[in-house]
């Protein structure tokens, strides 16, 4: 089949326009796929909660589309053949066939409930009035006529599922079947049609007609609801089968872009570290090339013997002694103690603040007491 192909900029508006869920169904891709297309493409997708917030008409602005991205090519999306979006019939059959081998006679709904499961118990009491307790275990939706066959049904299937390897537990708003580690909500209602009574008043009439609603629907149809458990055992294994391997796709993916977002903080970290070492790298190097100038100049001095007028210095001698002290002091290989630099940044030959006003007044006391010459 023909793909479509997208511009960045088209693709961007496209995941933007409906979920990545709902293109996964349109085109011949799975959304972790669609996903890993746009991350690629350094296209921006929708944050969870976006598209509740959109169906209720509230605010949810878009994220930018990145503009720092050279684009190479565009990005074919292949339409899915709905006639193909299935499992392989061969698959389907085979599973559903192993199931009716397997389990046989459990698969017959009964006449009447024979050991009804707990759920079942606890639905039959709220539907038939013994019992006024809120929850709802199952959730069921039928008339008074039809809560016995909700309930046979309900049960046999519970009872099927569990001899599969699954089970059935009870949720906050309803039970739901728990196949491969996969949730499945259940909810069983009968259909209604609209009659008009008394010339203009319209109420819903029940109509028998039962269906089962999960993350799709099964109905009455051909075949009752009740000869139909193998087909919707099998679908719910293999939609599980699906489920379970996208998500173990989608943690793949996520677990390389946490790996990639680990692996860039960590680059900004060392390229941080390494970027002060080399600033502190430069700053010694250019002390150590002062003081070695500094010393250059000390021994012009003292090879003239000149030195310029100092009034804190009444010989060359003292000058000198002094000034390869203050050499010492700044070079970066020696930075020998100076009581009175003791408070000054080597780096930018200022007094530290902090340092300047912590003097004490034995450090006062004892630099005045020293003899400079």
């Amino acid at each position: 089949m023909q793909g479509q192909s997208f511009t960045r900029q088209e693709l961007y508006d496209l995941v933007w326009s409906e979920s990545v869920l709902s293109l996964s169904r349109k085109y011949n891709i799975s959304d972790v796929g669609l996903r890993k297309i746009c991350i690629k493409n350094n296209i921006p997708l929708p944050k969870a909660g976006h598209w509740p917030r959109v169906k209720f008409g509230k605010k949810s602005p878009r994220a930018p589309l990145p503009s720092d991205y050279v684009e190479n090519s565009n990005i074919t999306l292949v339409e899915r053949d709905k006639r193909k979006d299935k499992e392989s019939p061969d698959a389907f059959n085979l599973l559903k066939k192993e199931i009716e081998d397997n389990l046989n006679s459990k698969l017959i709904v009964p006449d009447r409930l024979i050991n009804p499961d707990a759920l079942v118990i606890a639905a039959r009491d709220r539907l038939t009035g013994k019992s006024h307790h809120d929850s709802v275990a199952l959730n069921i939706t039928v008339a008074r006529e039809s809560i016995g066959r909700a309930l046979r049904f309900f049960d046999t299937l519970i009872k099927a599922l569990r001899a599969r390897g699954h089970d059935v537990k009870e949720g906050k708003a309803a039970a739901s079947a728990i196949i491969a580690g996969e949730d499945f909500n259940l909810k069983l209602s009968e259909q209604t049609r609209k009659e008009i009574v008394n010339g203009d008043q319209i109420v819903q009439r029940p109509t028998g007609i039962l269906f089962l609603s999960s993350y799709r629907n099964w109905r009455d149809g051909k075949l009752p609801l009740e000869k139909q458990l193998s087909k919707i055992i099998a679908q719910f294994e293999l939609t599980a089968k699906e489920r379970n391997h996208e998500r173990i796709e989608r943690e793949k993916m996520w677990a390389k872009e946490r790996a990639k977002e680990k692996r860039h903080k960590q680059f900004k970290l060392q390229r941080e570290v390494q970027l002060i070492e080399f600033k502190r790298t430069i700053e010694r190097s250019q002390r150590w090339h002062t003081a070695e100038n500094l010393r250059r100049y000390i021994d012009a001095i003292e090879q003239r013997g000149v030195l310029l007028k100092n009034p804190i210095f009444q010989e060359i001698t003292g000058w000198i002694t002094w000034a390869r002290g203050k050499a010492d002091w700044y070079d970066p290989f020696i930075e020998s103690d100076d009581k009175l630099f003791r408070k000054v940044n080597r780096e930018v030959l200022l007094i530290d603040r902090e340092g300047y006003w912590a003097d004490n007044d034995e450090d006062n006391d004892e630099s005045e007491g020293e003899e400079l010459d």
